[in-house]
């Protein structure tokens, strides 16, 4: 455990664990954000796997490390997850559809493998750490998880919804409303979202990237609806209003959809 500066008893609290059970690690530091605080728990981690869970998220199934530890022994995985189910109702077990374990050797086939169990081998030979450019940063897990995907040779995808993602709503609407917040939120999202690309371009890989990020537009009501709410949440999408046309770029230049305001 990495207590980040909290001032709360958390400490207090994460030690009496240690007296609990003795392979529990208690280390304290400055408060630095969530990537540095991630970045010293990979240096002090002593295992051979390494798996990140956020505080409000949790995992569903009591077997899940049993089950991905099997899988990543038996078939030398560096990568190894299941599906996600997020709170609000959307799976993306739905989206992948498969019934059975999925290897994946090529780039395109290790994006479907979410939240998974890493080789720490994988991130110590590569040194894939977390940036710590922003100190509260958002999406900085896709670019890590990216490069996790790009130089892992293996990687396996069960079928199981195993962790439960959860979009604190309250911290939503008050981020909302508050204007530096949102304007510093965007900047890490355009950031962390142009690392992606410029690591993609780089690596031979942008093409594949691309379309899984961003998807064709699609011309039905429901699903240009579904489109611009799931996808503003990953990327930096810029709204343009001419009249009734209203139109969206990616970073503000590219662009992505055309429409009527009575579409909407």
């Amino acid at each position: 455990m990495v207590n980040d500066g909290s001032t709360d008893g958390t400490e207090r609290i994460a030690k009496h664990y240690v007296d609990l059970d003795k392979r529990v690690k208690v280390f304290s530091q400055e408060n630095s954000g969530q990537s540095a605080a991630r970045n010293a728990s990979m240096a002090q981690a002593t295992g051979d796997y390494l798996h990140f869970v956020d505080a409000d998220d949790y995992l569903l199934a009591m077997d899940y490390y049993e089950k991905l530890l099997w899988y990543a022994m038996h078939i030398d995985a560096d990568l190894v997850g299941g599906n996600v189910v997020c709170e609000n109702n959307f799976s993306l077990q739905t989206q992948i559809g498969h019934s059975q374990a999925i290897i994946g050797v090529n780039f395109r086939e290790k994006l479907y493998t979410h939240r998974p169990l890493i080789k720490k081998k994988l991130l110590d030979k590569h040194n894939i750490v977390w940036d710590t450019t922003f100190k509260i940063g958002y999406r900085e897990d896709m670019f890590f998880y990216l490069q996790c995907y790009y130089y892992a040779d293996k990687s396996v995808c069960l079928p199981d919804v195993f962790y439960f993602y959860r979009e604190n709503k309250k911290s939503v609407t008050r981020i909302q409303r508050d204007k530096a917040t949102m304007d510093y939120l965007q900047k890490s999202n355009q950031y962390y979202t142009e690392k992606m690309f410029e690591f993609s371009r780089e690596h031979g890989i942008y093409d594949d990237v691309y379309n899984y990020y961003v998807p064709i537009p699609l011309p039905q009501k429901s699903l240009r609806k579904r489109y611009i709410y799931k996808f503003w949440k990953i990327l930096l999408i810029t709204k343009e209003v001419i009249g009734d046309t209203i139109r969206y770029y990616l970073f503000g230049k590219i662009p992505l959809l055309t429409c009527t305001r009575k579409m909407f």
